[in-house]
């Protein structure tokens, strides 16, 4: 199932999560639910950014699900594990 809102900010934006923690807790956590609704087994970012403001909204809501770093992804892919 293809990902709700996928092209939508995180709500880490660089220095946004910092300067406007609110409004970027409401983007992770709106994120976060539509990617429980997903489904989604692993959630793969090229950004170390989104990749932490995501992973921080899933644990809020009590999600397991994994996120990566896409070069971490790779690296697992090419060493075969």
């Amino acid at each position: 199932m293809p990902l709700v809102e996928a092209d939508w900010c995180c709500g880490s934006a660089g220095t946004y999560n910092v300067t406007q923690p609110d409004l970027a807790r409401r983007l992770g956590h709106r994120k976060a639910q539509h990617i429980m609704r997903s489904g989604a087994a692993l959630v793969v970012t090229a950004n170390p950014g989104c990749q932490m403001q995501i992973e921080a909204a899933l644990r809020r809501e009590g999600a397991t699900t994994p996120v990566v770093h896409l070069m971490d992804l790779l690296d697992r892919a090419y060493a075969g594990g």
